[in-house]
């Protein structure tokens, strides 16, 4: 009886034995067939990103984190679906999600920061993709980014060209024109012009650009970075921003501020003076046209000394809108060449002078670019622009035929 009783038990425990085998067969079975359909969803869906069937990607990314809700990949293939269906609350969940799982990888995580930037920016919550642009461009500065991650310099570097144009074209939008020269410079830095390709070498510099951001700036014999100007081939709008020593900035940002608000005041006195011919009055006339607009004058004085006790910062910001988009452009060491179509007029042009205090002027320059020679209603390529710009650099615009 007992011999019979171990017998049963040896078999019991040998069952039991068997069972954990199995069970443990099983399950590593289980897994290695859950990672292997991961892989194969996460393929899948990449392809289907590349097709632009988005309806497709997100469901198989979507499969890919019921089977795992750790896998990073799937959320960030779910979250570029979701941009291409234009779901961008969606598509911020999920870069937002991989932002909080991956502290440990800088470059990941600089990539989720990119992509829900890009999200706000057609959401147009400008401010926000600034932050996000500004914290990627952060993470890519790290020593260590990639290393954990085992990322490859290449990628490292096109990914901080790319973060770093794109964040200095959101600064320009947001006027923070101080962060975009520090972004345009560090490009500098790595050998990167903005052209056609949206990131080719400093060697390119002078050759035509037919598409992308063309950004030009003029530096003085220390390398520091005086003016920049920004083109998009396709794009109506042009920006530029000018840093002049602060000893000229009081007069000329006094000077224009005062005109243009005289002006705005006293329009028929302007029209009056640009329709003087001084060799065809006499010297009465021109003395009786000077009494009779003398206390316009000692009000435009009034302002110019106004304007002129503020501590003015070195810098002017300009913004263009032109009738239509610009076509190419071109550069040689000294001259900007921007062509644009046949019959291209200037929309608007406004200045925009800051104090260091904080206080902020725009003036609406556009009927008196370049002191009041040029006709807003006249194509702007017939424009007398030959003057440089502080004694460094012209900018011509061009009929593109």
């Amino acid at each position: 009886m007992r011999r019979k009783m171990k017998m049963q038990a040896k078999k019991q425990n040998l069952l039991q034995v068997v069972v954990a085998i199995l069970s443990v067969m099983f399950l590593f079975t289980a897994c290695a067939s859950k990672a292997t359909n991961a892989a194969e969803k996460i393929e899948l869906g990449q392809k289907y990103l590349t097709e632009s069937n988005y309806t497709e990607a997100v469901a198989a990314f979507t499969e890919v984190i019921k089977l795992d809700p750790s896998n990073i990949e799937a959320y960030m293939g779910r979250a570029e679906a979701y941009k291409g269906l234009k779901q961008y609350d969606d598509a911020k969940a999920d870069y937002t999600e991989v932002i909080g799982k991956t502290d440990e990888m800088p470059y990941t995580q600089a990539q989720a920061y990119t992509g829900r930037a890009e999200v706000y920016e057609l959401t147009d919550e400008t401010t926000e993709a600034e932050s996000d642009y500004s914290a990627a461009i952060g993470l890519l500065e790290k020593e260590d980014v990639g290393k954990k991650e085992n990322i490859a310099e290449k990628l490292i570097r096109e990914l901080k060209i790319k973060v770093l144009q794109f964040h200095a074209e959101v600064c320009m939008k947001l006027g923070l024109y101080d962060k975009a020269m520090e972004d345009y410079a560090k490009l500098e830095e790595l050998g990167v012009n903005m052209s056609e390709d949206g990131a080719s070498e400093s060697s390119q510099q002078d050759e035509s650009s037919a598409g992308g951001a063309y950004v030009w700036t003029y530096t003085d014999e220390d390398g520091t970075i005086k003016e920049l100007i920004t083109v998009q081939s396709g794009s109506s709008h042009m920006s530029g921003v000018a840093d002049y020593p602060p000893e000229q900035m009081s007069d000329m940002a006094a000077s224009m501020i005062a005109t243009q608000k005289w002006k705005e005041k006293h329009p028929e006195t302007w029209k009056a003076l640009f329709a003087i011919d001084p060799d065809g009055m006499s010297v009465e006339q021109m003395e009786a046209l000077a009494t009779i607009y003398d206390a316009d004058f000692q009000e435009m004085e009034a302002e110019f000394d106004k304007w002129n006790a503020i501590d003015w910062k070195p810098q002017f910001i300009a913004d263009i809108l032109l009738s239509a988009p610009v076509s190419r452009v071109e550069k040689t060491a000294d001259v900007l060449y921007i062509y644009v179509p046949t019959g291209t007029k200037l929309v608007t042009e406004q200045m925009t002078f800051t104090s260091y205090s904080g206080r902020a002027e725009t003036i609406d320059m556009t009927d008196s670019l370049y002191g009041g020679i040029n006709d807003p209603a006249t194509p702007i390529y017939e424009w007398d622009t030959s003057s440089d710009a502080n004694g460094s650099f012209r900018i011509e615009f061009r009929e593109d035929k």
